[in-house]
């Protein structure tokens, strides 16, 4: 409103007598007409952006990912991926990633690095059931194996794939975050899974 209220002052000033006056007049009150719609349009973009989380980066994961096992979608303003372990791993203890796996962590990071002002939460999770006996002793407790999960999607994605490290914070929740009922099979192998989430600027 003030550059409104200078462009108006210029106007007064320039009208008084002068035969080009009136001509000056209409074509900044054209300008200011430009301007306010500019304006309109910019807020109703930076709305948009606030909404959606984020500029590009939701939309150019989820169009990546569209048809995929990983679920991509927007979470109060984060961009958050689910990846399942089934996905990552050829069995759920070994923490051997599947070609699959090397495929999607490729074209995370690429979106990562394409965005290098976003923080990157990797947070590990699994179901309830027993760790088995063999197992117990490299991983401890559910706890230990989801940030054993965790850990290693980060770390490949900073060794292997270049996404600076400081960008990352690694979370465990173990099987205390379901997703579905552990009651049943499907229920197990959706909890069972990591979950990826990025913010612009600082996290939370």
């Amino acid at each position: 409103m003030r550059f409104n209220g200078a462009v108006l002052l210029v106007l007064v000033a320039c009208g008084g007598g002068r035969g080009g006056g009136a001509n000056l007049e209409n074509q900044l009150e054209r300008e200011v007409i430009a301007l306010n719609q500019t304006v309109k349009r910019l807020k109703i973009e930076a709305t948009h952006c606030a909404e959606s989380g984020d500029d590009t980066i939701y939309s150019d994961l989820k169009q990546i990912f569209a048809g995929s096992e990983v679920e991509v979608t927007n979470e109060r303003g984060a961009t958050q991926l689910v990846l399942p372990i089934s996905h990552l791993f050829s069995d759920p203890y070994s923490l051997r990633f599947r070609e699959e796996a090397t495929m999607s962590l490729d074209l995370l990071a690429t979106a990562l690095n394409l965005h290098p002002n976003h923080e990157v939460v990797v947070e590990g999770h699994t179901n309830d059931k027993i760790l088995p006996s063999n197992f117990v002793r490299r991983y401890g407790s559910h706890l230990d194996l989801s940030f054993q999960y965790a850990a290693a999607v980060m770390q490949r994605l900073s060794e292997d794939f270049k996404v600076a490290d400081g960008r990352f914070t690694v979370a465990a929740r173990g099987q205390w975050a379901p997703m579905a009922s552990n009651d049943v099979e499907s229920g197990q192998d959706r909890n069972q899974r990591v979950t990826v989430r990025i913010f612009r600027g600082a996290t939370p």
